[in-house]
C-alpha cells in the first residue's frame, strides 16, 4: 500500500512550483508538449518509454479507439433501414452509445468516455429526445474531468444532433497540468430510424 500511495504521490498533482519545474528534464519536457499537441515524433515516444513511471500515464495518439453500441431496433445510416415489430408509421424509441478509449505509450487505459443519447422517431420526425448524457468509465489517477460542453437539436425535426465534448486535464508533479484533453462526439438520429455518429479527440 504504502508503495501505491508513493507512486500516486510522484505522478499526481497541481501545477508544478518553481522548485518542481526547476528539476523536471528540459527535453522530457518538449517531449510531453509534443505529444500532449500530437506533434511528436518516434523519437519522443522512445524518449517516454524509458522513462515507465511517465510511459504508464503518458497518451500514446495512436492508441485511440471508438467504440458504438446501439439498440437492435435501430439502423445505421446507410445500411439500409432496419425496422423490427410493429413500428411503421408509429412512435420507436432507441438508443446509442459512442466510448471513446485512449492509452498510453505502455498500453494501459488512460480514461474512458462515453455519450449516451436516447430519442424517439415516427417514421418522419423525430420526436422527442429521452436521455442525454456522458459518463466517465475511467480516468487515471492524473486525469481532472473539467467541463462539458453540450449541445443538442430541438425537436421534432426530420433529423436531430446530441453533441457533447468533456474537457479533460492532466497534471503531473515536476511537469505540471501539462496536457488538455477533448474527447467528443456527435449523434445523430433520423425519422425514418436511421442514426449516424461521429467523434474526436480534441
Amino acid at each position: 500500500m504504502a508503495a501505491v500511495v508513493a507512486l500516486l504521490t510522484a505522478l499526481v498533482g497541481a501545477p508544478a512550483t518553481a522548485k518542481s519545474a526547476s528539476s523536471a528534464d528540459p527535453a522530457i519536457a518538449t517531449a510531453l508538449a509534443k505529444i500532449a499537441a500530437n506533434r511528436h515524433s518516434a523519437a519522443d515516444i522512445r524518449l517516454i518509454k524509458r522513462h515507465p513511471e511517465l510511459a504508464r500515464v503518458v497518451a500514446d495518439p495512436s492508441r485511440t479507439t471508438v467504440t458504438k453500441r446501439f439498440s437492435p431496433n435501430l439502423a445505421e445510416n446507410g445500411s439500409g433501414a432496419k425496422v423490427v415489430g410493429p413500428y411503421a408509421a408509429s412512435e420507436l424509441c432507441g438508443w446509442v452509445v459512442v466510448t471513446v478509449t485512449v492509452e498510453t505509450i505502455l498500453g494501459f487505459d488512460l480514461f474512458v468516455w462515453n455519450h449516451r443519447a436516447e430519442a424517439c422517431m415516427d417514421g418522419t420526425n423525430v420526436t422527442r429526445w429521452l436521455l442525454r448524457y456522458d459518463q466517465m468509465i475511467y480516468a487515471d489517477p492524473t486525469i481532472y474531468v473539467r467541463n462539458l460542453d453540450s449541445h443538442v437539436s430541438g425537436t421534432p425535426a426530420s433529423q436531430a444532433t446530441s453533441v457533447m465534448q468533456r474537457h479533460l486535464e492532466q497534471c503531473i508533479i515536476r511537469y505540471g497540468c501539462y496536457a488538455n484533453w477533448y474527447p467528443w462526439s456527435a449523434i445523430t438520429y433520423y425519422g425514418n430510424y436511421y442514426y449516424s455518429w461521429d467523434f474526436g479527440v480534441g
